[in-house]
């Protein structure tokens, strides 16, 4: 029965080890801008730009669109790695000219947090012929 204790022990500090190594980050922190901007014209194609994700976190970190303004931004990958890029999409050809704002959630796992981006989009007049 004293075998059991060792070996007990052993094992804990052998996961713990592997915990600890799989995650040296601990909880999930990430480093992105408070911002993005992307211009575009009323009615015209869609505009994209990359958002590179950094920080320390497990394995990955979930990306997504607040829902007020998914008819004209979306963001793929829908799940993240550290150091990997979300491409940021708007799509103006329903909007008319003017400033828009949205804003893009990043969950990163095994942490408490929550890392919002601001997406700016100003959307210039549509381009009359001959202009």
């Amino acid at each position: 029965m004293r075998l059991l204790r060792p070996i007990s022990l052993l094992g804990f500090l052998l996961t713990s080890a592997l915990i600890a190594s799989a995650c040296p980050g601990g909880p999930g922190q990430l480093n992105v801008p408070d911002h993005v901007t992307l211009q575009a014209a009323a009615g015209g194609e869609l505009v994209s730009t990359q958002l590179r994700v950094d920080g320390s976190f497990c394995e990955y970190a979930k990306v997504q669109v607040e829902e007020e303004h998914a008819a004209w931004l979306s963001v793929t990958p829908g799940k993240v790695k550290l150091e990997d890029s979300v491409t940021i999409v708007a799509n103006p050809r329903a909007l008319a000219a003017g400033q828009y704002e949205g804003e893009i959630k990043l969950f990163p796992d095994r942490g408490s947090g929550l890392w919002t981006v601001k997406v700016l989009l100003t959307v210039a007049p549509q381009k009359q012929p001959g202009e």
